[in-house]
Order: C-alpha cells, then structure tokens, then sequence
C-alpha cells in the first residue's frame, strides 16, 4: 500500500514539475514572439500579457530555487543520517561493547 502510494506521489510530482517547464517555455517563447509588437498605448493587451509572463517566470525561478535548496538540504541529511546508521548497526561487536561471555 505505502509503495502503491509513493508512485502515485512520484507521478503527481512529475506532472506538476513537467506543468512548470512548459508553462515556463511558453511564457519565454511568448515574450521573446511578441517583443516587436505594434504597441497601442498605455492599455496593450499584449504588453500586459509579456509583463504577466514575466512576473511568472520570476517566480517560478524562485521558486524553483527553493526546491532545489530544499532537495540539497533533503539529500545531505539523508547522506549524514545514513552514515551514522551504517556506523552504529555495523561496527558494534561483543567486543567493542565489552560484554562480558559467562559460560
């Protein structure tokens, strides 16, 4: 059940990151398409939409940032809490622990 569950959240992850890119690309691709435009004045509905575009590239950068720093500082402490596990369940003998055999 646990493993049916963390592929559900796998694949929910890969949409929302794969949403994020193309949303990402096309707002590039929409300014970069329409920065020669034959602007109306003041209340350009396409300048509007490159400015909003714009805004959501920002932000989706920071907060791809985020998650980066966030899955750094994830995989460091799975990398120290690994080490100290390997350290305690495989050095531990009789003899280190000084226990004492009775017959």
């Amino acid at each position: 059940m646990n493993s049916r569950m963390d592929s559900k959240l796998n694949r929910l992850r890969a949409v929302l990151a794969a949403v994020f890119i193309a949303f990402t690309v096309f707002s590039v691709f929409f300014a970069a398409a329409e920065a020669g435009h034959d602007c109306s004045g003041d209340d350009c509905p396409i300048c509007f939409v490159i400015q909003l575009a714009e805004q959501n590239v920002k932000l989706l950068s920071l907060a791809l940032c985020a998650a980066g720093v966030s899955l750094a500082r994830h995989c460091f402490a799975s990398k120290i809490s690994f080490k100290n596990s390997y350290q305690t369940s495989f050095n531990n003998s009789l003899i280190s622990l000084k226990t004492r055999l009775n017959n």
